[in-house]
C-alpha cells in the first residue's frame, strides 16, 4: 500500500553530489589512503536534515524523518588523519534487493534506457550498480547528480529514487525504521545510531502531529543520502569518524522550503495607473515561484482569485512572466496556461461563488525549478459595487504528495465554492495551506485591497437650517467639462454608473424627498431625511460640486458650485473629504486637508470623515443652504463683498437714471419754453 499523507511538509533534496549519492570510486589513491576494516565500524553514524539559511526559522519544528537502508558500504578507503574517503564500494541491501531492481527497471524505462535489466557484473547488485553508473560526477551520467541547483531534483538519480519510493512494498518499511524528529524552531533532525551505507530519507510526520508550527510546505520527495563511517581510535572512546567522501561532506542534507506560495497587490509597475471609482479599471499582480515538480507525472498548480463582494469584473490577461524580469525570461504563450472567469462575469451570483481561475497545471513540469512567475491581469469595477471596498483575495490550489498524484495536469475547481478539489490528499492543504488572502484586512497584501470613495451633502434653508428638497446638484471631475453620469441607488443616494451612456444613468442628482415615492437605499448609512444626499463610487480626486436646480421658491441666481477632495481618511478603508467654500457664503469651508486642485498639495490638518466603508454618512456632511431673498446673503466675505458691488452698480445706474430723466425733463422744458416766445 503506498503511503499516504496528508501534511503539507518540507520538500528536501540534495544539493551536493554526496548528499544524493557520492559512493564510486574517485580515482588514483594518495600515499595516506588505507583499507577500512568496515566490520570493526561502529553503529554510530548520522544523517543530519537541516535547513538551508535562506528560508528561515520554523522550516522543521515538529517534522518526523525516518531512513531506510538500501546500500551496505564495502572495501572503503580513506586517509585517518583527515577523516576523508578516497573511495567506497556499494552492495545493496538484501531486503531491499527485488524492490530496488524493479525501480532500476523502472526507472530506466523513464530515461529510455535500454536494455532494462541489469548491467553486465551488477545482476544481483541495482544499488551498486546504481553507485558505478549513475554517480554524474564519476560516472557516464553528467547530468543527474553535478551539484547544480536544479540537477538536484533531476535526472538518472533522481527517477531511479522516486521509482523505489513508489513501491508500497518498500514504503512500508518506513514504518518500523529509525527516525527523528525536530522539536525546536529551526532545529536540524538527526537520526542516530545508523550502521554505515546509503539510506532513502522521507518525511513520515503525520497529519496533525504535535508540535507542528507551519501549516505551509509541501510533502517531501524522498532523498538518497550516504552516511559517514565510524571507526575505533586508537585511544579507548576515541572514535575515528570519516564524514567526507572526496570534498564532499557526508550525513547531511540542506532542505529547501518548497511550498508554493502566492502574493497579491495592486500592480503599478511601470507608471500603471489604477482608478478604483465605478467603471474604472484595477490591475492585479499575483507572484509566485516555479514549484519543485519531480517525481509527479501530473501537477495542479492552479491560482484561484475571488473576492468578498460582488462588484469586480474579470479584464484580460495581460501578461505571465516567467524567470527573470523582462527583458529577461520569457512570457508563457496562451496555450501553456487557462483562464475560466465564468464566475466573474455573473454578477448575480453571491460573493463566494465567484471566482477566477488561472491554472499553469498544464505547463508548470516544463518550467525550470525557483523560476519566477509573475501573472497581470485587469478587473473593471462594475455597478455591483457596494459599501466601498474592493476586496479579493487569492489563494493556490497545488500538488503535495508524490504518492497521491491527480490523475491530468489541470486544477479541478468545485464551481460551487471555487476550491481545487483535485490537490490529493483533498483537505485544506489542497488550497488553504499555502496562500497569502488579501480578504482580511492587515495581512501581508494589503494593497490589493481598495475602496472607492463618497461623500454626502445636507441640503438647508439659511434663515433657520431646516431641510429643503427639490434641489438637484451635478458632479464633475477636475479638468473635465462633462458632468459625471450616476445610478440612482435609493432615495437621495446616488453611485457613479460604470456605462456613462446608460439610459437609465443622470448627471441631475435630487436630494432625499420622503414625497418622492422612491425606495430608500438598503446600503448602510443611506439617506433617510429631507436634503439629505450621497454622491458615491468616486476614485480619490477633485471634484466640483454643484446645485443645478434650487428648490422651488429659492433663488436661482444664488446657487452654489464648490470643489471637494475626496480620499482616504483616518484609515484606507475611511472616506475622507474636504471643501473650499463658495462664492455666496452658502456653504462653509470645513477648515479640513484639502487637496488644491491647482497645486495637488495636501494642508497638514484632517479630513472630515464619512465612517467606516458608508456608516454614519452625515458625519460632517457639506451643508449647502438657500435664500430667497438677497437680504438673506451674508455681508461679510466674499458675498458681502458682491452685495456691496452690487448696491453700488444698483446706485449708480439709479443716479444715472435720474441725470438722464431729468436732462430729458430740462431739454423737454427749454423746447417748450422756445416755442412759446415764438407765438
Amino acid at each position: 500500500m503506498k503511503r499516504k499523507m496528508n501534511l503539507r511538509a518540507i520538500v528536501g533534496a540534495a544539493v551536493s553530489a554526496a548528499t544524493l549519492l557520492a559512493l564510486a570510486p574517485l580515482g588514483a589513491a594518495n600515499a595516506a589512503n588505507a583499507s577500512l576494516d568496515l566490520n570493526q565500524a561502529k553503529s554510530k553514524s548520522t544523517i543530519t536534515i537541516g535547513v538551508n539559511a535562506v528560508n528561515g526559522a520554523g522550516t522543521m519544528e515538529g517534522h518526523k524523518f525516518a531512513a531506510v537502508k538500501v546500500g551496505n558500504y564495502e572495501n572503503a578507503e580513506g586517509d585517518a588523519s583527515t577523516g576523508v574517503l578516497s573511495s567506497v564500494a556499494v552492495s545493496t541491501v538484501s531486503g531491499v534487493k527485488a524492490n530496488a531492481a524493479t525501480a532500476l527497471a523502472a526507472a530506466k524505462t523513464d530515461l529510455s534506457i535500454t536494455p532494462t535489466t541489469a548491467d553486465a557484473g551488477y545482476e544481483d547488485n541495482p544499488v551498486g550498480e546504481v553507485a558505478s553508473k549513475w554517480l554524474g560526477w564519476t560516472g557516464t551520467d553528467s547530468s543527474s547528480n553535478n551539484g547544480t541547483v536544479p540537477n538536484g531534483w533531476k535526472g538518472n538519480l533522481r527517477t531511479f529514487v522516486t521509482e523505489l519510493s513508489n513501491i508500497s512494498a518498500f514504503q512500508n518499511l518506513f514504518t518500523t525504521s529509525p527516525a527523528g524528529t525536530a522539536t525546536a524552531t529551526g532545529a536540524s533532525v538527526n537520526i542516530t545510531d545508523l550502521t554505515p551505507g546509503v539510506y532513502v530519507v522521507e518525511d513520515v510526520t503525520a497529519s496533525g502531529a504535535t508540535g507542528l508550527t507551519s501549516t505551509s510546505h509541501k510533502n517531501s520527495i524522498p532523498m538518497l543520502v550516504s552516511t559517514g563511517i565510524v571507526m575505533p581510535g586508537a585511544a579507548p572512546n576515541a572514535d575515528l569518524i570519516y564524514n567526507t567522501l572526496g570534498t564532499q561532506a557526508l550525513g547531511k542534507v540542506d532542505l529547501k522550503n518548497d511550498a508554493p506560495q502566492v502574493k497579491k497587490s495592486l500592480d503599478t509597475d511601470g507608471g500603471v495607473t489604477n482608478d478604483p471609482s465605478i467603471g474604472g479599471t484595477l490591475h492585479y499582480k499575483l507572484e509566485s515561484k516555479v514549484p519543485l515538480t519531480t517525481g509527479y507525472s501530473h501537477y495542479v498548480f492552479t491560482m484561484v482569485d475571488t473576492p468578498s463582494q460582488r462588484g469586480l469584473s474579470y479584464g484580460s490577461i495581460t501578461g505571465i512572466h516567467v524567470g527573470a524580469p523582462a527583458p529577461g525570461g520569457r512570457d508563457l504563450a496562451t496555450s501553456e496556461y487557462t483562464v475560466n472567469d465564468a464566475k466573474y462575469t455573473t454578477p448575480a451570483n453571491s460573493p463566494s461563488t465567484q471566482y477566477l481561475t488561472i491554472d499553469l497545471s498544464p505547463s508548470v513540469r516544463s518550467l525550470t525549478y525557483g523560476d519566477s512567475i509573475v501573472v497581470r491581469f485587469t478587473m473593471t469595477v462594475n455597478d455591483e459595487a457596494t459599501g466601498g471596498a474592493l476586496e479579493n483575495g487569492v489563494t493556490l490550489g497545488y500538488s503535495s504528495d508524490t504518492n497521491n498524484q491527480p490523475s491530468h495536469d489541470k486544477g479541478d475547481v468545485d464551481p460551487s465554492t471555487g476550491q481545487v478539489t483535485n490537490c490529493v490528499p483533498v483537505s485544506s492543504t489542497c488550497q488553504n495551506g499555502t496562500v497569502t488572502n488579501d480578504k482580511t484586512e492587515g495581512s501581508t497584501n494589503t494593497n490589493s485591497k481598495t475602496y472607492f470613495r463618497h461623500f454626502n451633502v445636507i441640503k438647508e434653508k439659511k434663515v433657520d437650517g431646516s431641510a429643503l428638497t427639490g434641489a438637484k446638484f451635478t458632479v464633475t471631475a477636475s479638468g473635465s467639462t462633462t458632468p459625471i453620469k450616476f445610478l440612482q441607488d435609493g432615495n437621495g443616494s446616488y453611485k457613479k454608473s460604470a456605462n456613462q451612456s446608460a439610459a437609465s444613468a443622470t448627471d441631475k442628482l435630487s436630494v432625499y424627498d420622503s414625497t418622492s415615492g422612491v425606495a430608500n437605499d438598503t446600503v448602510a448609512g443611506a439617506p433617510t431625511s429631507n436634503g439629505e444626499l450621497m454622491i458615491d463610487g468616486l476614485a480619490d480626486g477633485v471634484y466640483t460640486l454643484a446645485e443645478d436646480t434650487a428648490p422651488a421658491g429659492y433663488s436661482s441666481t444664488f446657487k452654489p458650485s464648490i470643489e471637494v477632495s475626496v480620499g482616504a481618511g483616518s484609515a484606507d478603508n475611511v472616506s475622507g473629504f474636504a471643501n473650499k467654500g463658495d462664492t455666496w457664503g452658502l456653504v462653509e469651508a470645513n477648515g479640513k486637508k484639502y487637496v488644491s486642485s491647482a497645486t495637488n498639495t495636501l494642508n497638514d490638518v484632517s479630513w472630515n470623515t464619512t465612517g467606516t466603508d458608508h456608516s454614519a454618512p452625515n458625519a460632517g456632511a457639506i451643508v449647502v443652504k438657500n435664500v430667497n431673498s438677497v437680504s438673506q446673503l451674508p455681508l461679510t466675505g466674499g458675498a458681502g463683498a458682491i452685495l456691496v458691488l452690487l448696491v453700488v452698480v444698483v446706485l449708480g445706474i439709479l443716479t444715472a437714471t435720474l441725470i438722464f430723466v431729468r436732462r430729458r425733463l430740462g431739454a423737454n422744458d427749454n423746447a417748450n419754453a422756445g416755442a412759446a416766445i415764438k407765438a
